[in-house]
């Protein structure tokens, strides 16, 4: 149940879903329906290996094969509660976070595109005019390549996993972020692009998002953010896209999934983001596989009609 709902989620992934319902009753009446199910099967299965798929709905906090947490001195542990997850700093004072990371390393966009789903996103709004933010923000990347270290007993540091290009800077690193910040003066989105080389962009929106949808290329060398609940000031639009310039990973590269919720710089009530949901689904080879296996259908029902 909870893996459908958060599929459910996913408005693309409705129409997916529909189709390959429709095929595999339209394989079910052809004769040819176990040479057909064979090729879907060994199309779908051409995916890449390593990549995740993630789905939450935060009915319970698994921490044993999902996540792993992570807070500062400042800050609780996340906690879910009611299908909410919370992250939330209990201090003022700058770099208080509260951390989700994956346990998994799958989420890696250069191997295959990632298409990432958040909903039921709140974030108070209480930072400083001038020098401080409330921040939230969903990130993959990982700070080095050493595999060995990317567990929750390894020796990396899961506090690191924040948006500050100097912990992507080791050999392999690299982190893409999407971050969202609010205080007096209004809200942003921010794009964070750590690689070799590292930049942030900042949008300007009319106010906070209640949901995201983001897809993440990396071989195309190109990202989408969607907002729902608000806009981008800039033109009124709800989507904007771009490129993705200093972030790299090979494709067998490991990468990370994080949550966050950080104070950035002092500000004057303590960060607190809650979400209802998250679905990250790679994209594959699999609606090719559809659109073939559809194909030969069709072919079959001429070949019928002679």
């Amino acid at each position: 149940m909870a893996i459908y709902k958060g599929l459910r989620s996913n408005k693309i992934l409705d129409t997916c879903l529909c189709i390959v319902k429709n095929t595999f009753a339209m394989i079910q009446k052809t004769p040819l329906k176990n040479t057909l199910y064979v090729l879907l099967l060994a199309l779908v299965g051409a995916a890449p290996l390593n990549a995740q798929v993630l789905t939450d709905t935060f009915t319970s906090l698994d921490t044993t094969n999902t996540w792993e947490v992570y807070s500062s001195a400042g800050a609780n542990d996340p906690l879910v509660g009611s299908g909410i997850l919370t992250e939330a700093a209990t201090v003022t004072s700058a770099a208080q976070r509260s951390l989700l990371i994956s346990q998994g390393t799958g989420f890696n966009p250069f191997a295959t595109a990632l298409d990432i789903q958040l909903a039921g996103l709140t974030l108070n709004s209480g930072g400083l005019t001038t020098t401080g933010s409330n921040q939230f923000y969903v990130l993959v990347g990982l700070q080095e390549s050493d595999p060995a270290n990317l567990t929750p007993s390894g020796t990396y540091n899961s506090g690191n996993y924040i948006v500050n290009p100097t912990f992507y800077n080791a050999a392999g690193g690299g982190a893409f972020a999407i971050s969202i910040l609010a205080n007096t003066t209004g809200v942003s989105l921010s794009i964070a692009d750590y690689g070799s080389s590292n930049s942030t962009t900042s949008y300007d929106l009319n106010g906070l998002p209640t949901d995201l949808s983001i897809t993440l290329d990396g071989a195309g060398g190109t990202y989408s953010v969607s907002v729902e609940g608000t806009t981008f000031t800039d033109g009124g639009s709800s989507t904007i896209t771009g490129s993705i310039s200093n972030f790299a990973l090979s494709a067998s590269s490991a990468s990370k999934l994080v949550l966050g919720a950080i104070n950035v710089g002092t500000v004057t009530s303590a960060t607190v983001a809650t979400l209802d949901s998250i679905s990250i689904i790679p994209e594959s080879n699999a609606a090719g596989a559809v659109s073939l296996v559809c194909l030969l259908l069709l072919c079959v029902r001429c070949r019928k009609r002679r």
